[in-house]
């Protein structure tokens, strides 16, 4: 009976060490689509300007 207890501890343990990883991963993830965002807003500002400067010269 008592290996049933220790197999049920280690998966229980293993769940919770999956969930804290996906968890992690999701946050990287987030974090970088958001760098990723504000580089291309900052791409997409820069051509506005420059197309702006071409017209207004």
């Amino acid at each position: 009976m008592m290996e049933f207890y220790v197999v049920t501890l280690i998966l229980a343990l293993l769940l919770a060490l999956g969930t804290v990883f996906l968890l992690v991963l999701l946050r990287v993830l987030e974090e970088r689509r958001d760098v990723a965002d504000t580089r291309l807003e900052w791409s997409i500002r820069s051509l506005q300007d420059s197309k702006y400067d071409e017209l207004h010269q």
